[in-house]
C-alpha cells in the first residue's frame, strides 16, 4: 500500500481510487471503534487551551 511523503516520521496510508488519494475505508473503522467520550474530552481541553469558549466548543462537538 502506498504511502505519502508528506511527513516521512509519520507516513499516511492511502489507496488510490478513481485516479485520487483515498483513505476513508482504511481509517473508518478505527474511529467507529474508539472511545467518543474520551475524544470529546481531550477536544475539549485542547479547545480551551487554545481560547475556544464553551458555545464555541459545543458548536464544534455537536452531532447534528
Amino acid at each position: 500500500m502506498p504511502m505519502s511523503a508528506k511527513n516521512p516520521k509519520q507516513p499516511e496510508f492511502f489507496y488510490w481510487k478513481n485516479r485520487l488519494r483515498a483513505d476513508a475505508d482504511l481509517h473508518n473503522p478505527i474511529i467507529e471503534g474508539g472511545d467518543h467520550a474520551k475524544a470529546e474530552s481531550v477536544g475539549r481541553a485542547v479547545g480551551k487551551r487554545l481560547g475556544l469558549s464553551d458555545e464555541d466548543l459545543d458548536a464544534l462537538l455537536t452531532k447534528d
